[in-house]
């Protein structure tokens, strides 16, 4: 009896300290939540809405939401921008561009979407047909470092707006990119700024395009499939990462390995996949998924998870911007299914 109650008691024992040991964080876990300072918008109205987009420059913060478009300065002024006084519908706002001076916004839908501009005064539309654009759904703007402005599809591929570029006025207002031009697929999910290249994430890999070459130059673009060694064949997000971009797929996080690829799925520590959105800031890459936010440093991903029970609204993630502060610390912004919050981690 005495035996059994001494093997009993030495059960418990190891029950609890189990459960004490899992208990505490493993050695580096939540260190970037110890850092992280998290800041309301402006306006209480975005805190609790459907935000599918973001864009941060300077002084300056863009979102895309449900209700419309937000924008806001650091100065504490924030307007909001509707149908009632934009000419488009609200819908989902999937990307957004700060282009010089001006805001560009693209939407998904064929009712009241497509392409707009805002110059500080009034909003301008940008009718297709009017303006010899691809037609169909805008998946993503980016405005790169050589002063140009991409606008990428669902179906035709890509339109660059050259109707001011490198300072000077040009007759035709926006070339196009097909894939019978060297892109990979019309189907075009995400784009990155390469220079000179520019990256291309489609539903059939990615694609490194030299826009120096001309339309019947094919065979100067890269292309990077699965059948080549690519981890992923749907390249939903993507994001400059040192002389190389990171991308976001259907099978992981992937980030450049020499001459090859190296990828990052559940097993590895990444929280969930696919990688819809990211956000590249000093030397980190700031994954967003559906279940939270990661970061990605010094070549590790880090096990810190920040959802909604440390300071997001919600842990479905639609949209990151990123940017280094003055006093050298990051600024995330993020967009959720239930609000936007922006995070400030000390370095």
């Amino acid at each position: 009896m005495k035996s059994n109650n001494r093997k009993n008691l030495h059960l418990i024992l190891a029950a609890v300290l189990f459960l004490f040991a899992i208990s505490i964080p493993s050695s580096g876990q939540n260190a970037l939540v110890s850092k992280m300072k998290v800041v309301y918008p402006q306006d209480p109205a975005i805190t609790d809405c459907r935000v599918t987009s973001v864009a941060a420059f300077d002084k300056y913060v863009a979102w895309g939401t449900n209700l419309g478009v937000l924008i806001e300065s650091k100065n504490g002024f924030a307007k909001w921008h509707t149908p009632k006084n934009a000419p488009f519908k609200v819908n989902e706002f999937v990307s957004i561009a700060f282009y010089g001076p001006e805001i560009w916004v693209g939407c998904r839908s064929f009712d009241g979407g497509g392409l707009f501009k805002y110059d500080g005064k009034e909003w301008t539309y940008f009718d297709p047909a009017k303006y010899s654009m691809l037609q169909g759904l805008v998946s993503c703007l980016l405005a790169d470092r050589m002063n140009r402005l991409w606008i990428a599809y669902l179906e035709f591929g890509l339109n660059r707006y050259v109707g001011w570029s490198y300072g000077r006025q040009m007759s035709e207002v926006f070339t196009s990119i097909k894939a019978k031009h060297g892109l990979l697929s019309g189907t075009v999910y995400s784009m990155a700024d390469g220079g000179r290249y520019l990256w291309v994430g489609t539903n059939q890999g990615l694609a490194k395009m030299d826009t120096f070459a001309s339309h019947s130059d094919v065979f100067s673009h890269k292309h990077y499939t699965i059948s080549n060694g690519f981890p992923g064949q749907a390249v939903f997000s993507l994001t400059p990462y040192k002389d190389s971009v990171a991308a976001g797929t259907d099978l992981g996080f992937v980030v450049p390995d020499g001459e090859n690829w190296k990828v990052f799925k559940k097993k590895d520590g990444l929280i969930s996949v696919p990688v819809k959105c990211m956000a590249s800031e000093g030397d980190r890459v700031w994954i967003g998924t559906n279940r939270g936010l990661q970061c990605f440093e010094n070549g590790k991903l880090l096990p810190d998870v920040i959802d909604s029970s440390n300071g997001l609204p919600s842990d479905g993630i639609h949209c990151i911007a990123a940017m280094t502060d003055s006093n050298g610390s990051s600024k995330v912004f993020i967009g959720t299914d239930k609000g936007a919050r922006t995070l400030i981690f000390t370095r």
